[in-house]
């Protein structure tokens, strides 16, 4: 739903193909997408592009907006796949070898280094990505399943999985 009858106005001209009217009627939500693309991305850069990319979707899907809901609604559901389109065409980048390069440098003891690397190459894939971005970067459950595009339940399912393997090999 358009605001104002002047947003309204601004709505029907959008829609026609009036680029003016488009901007007019985008420019109260701009801090507000932007905001919600900061929030779920954590990257400044990343949400810019994230917000333009909404409201370059918002201008070639304005003809199918109905108006069923809030301007701000639809644009935060674009915006919401946007993003997610983004985190799924990130490269998958966690390697094997930037584990062992990681477990080199960080552990003194050699034979504690080789144990537990030979105990992270025994983890299932998934459970040693998880183990990986969140107890060695620091990766929220959010951000890990963005990143792997699984639910934030799975990543912590695969964190315990880990975790359990590893003491479990440890013990």
């Amino acid at each position: 739903m358009a605001r104002t009858p002047t947003d309204k106005a601004l709505l029907k001209r959008a829609q026609a193909g009036d680029r003016r009217a488009f901007d007019l009627l985008i420019q109260p939500y701009y801090g507000k997408i932007f905001g919600h693309c900061l929030r779920s991305c954590r990257d400044a850069s990343m949400a810019e592009d994230c917000t333009q990319e909404t409201f370059l979707k918002a201008w070639k899907g304005l003809s199918r907006f109905r108006g069923d809901s809030s301007l701000l609604h639809w644009l935060r559901v674009i915006a919401s796949n946007v993003i997610s389109t983004a985190y799924r065409k990130m490269p998958n980048w966690i390697h094997t070898d930037d584990m062992e390069l990681f477990l080199e440098a960080e552990n003194q003891y050699p034979e504690v280094e080789m144990d537990l690397d030979n105990a992270m190459k025994k983890l299932p894939k998934g459970a040693r990505k998880v183990f990986w971005l969140y107890s060695v970067l620091g990766f929220g459950h959010r951000e890990i399943a963005k990143h792997l595009g699984t639910a934030e339940g799975t990543s912590k399912a695969q964190l315990f999985r880990a975790r359990k393997l590893l003491a479990g090999m440890f013990s």
